[in-house]
C-alpha cells in the first residue's frame, strides 16, 4: 500500500519463505549466527497487524 500513498520505499516483515531464501546466500550469516539473525529478524514482525477495510 505504500506506493498508493506516494511512498518511495516500504518495509515488509520477513517470513519463513524469506529466511529460507537467505539461508545459503553468499553474504548471509552462517550456522549459529544465521539462527540468531533469524530470531532477531523474526521479532520485526511481532507488531499488531492491521486489516485494510473500506
Amino acid at each position: 500500500m505504500a506506493v498508493e500513498f506516494g511512498a518511495v520505499t516500504s518495509l515488509i516483515a520477513p517470513d519463513e519463505k524469506t529466511f529460507s531464501y537467505l539461508e545459503n546466500k553468499k553474504f548471509a550469516p552462517k550456522g549459529d549466527d544465521f539462527l540468531t539473525a533469524v530470531k532477531e529478524w523474526g521479532s520485526l514482525s511481532r507488531t499488531q497487524r492491521q486489516s485494510l477495510t473500506k
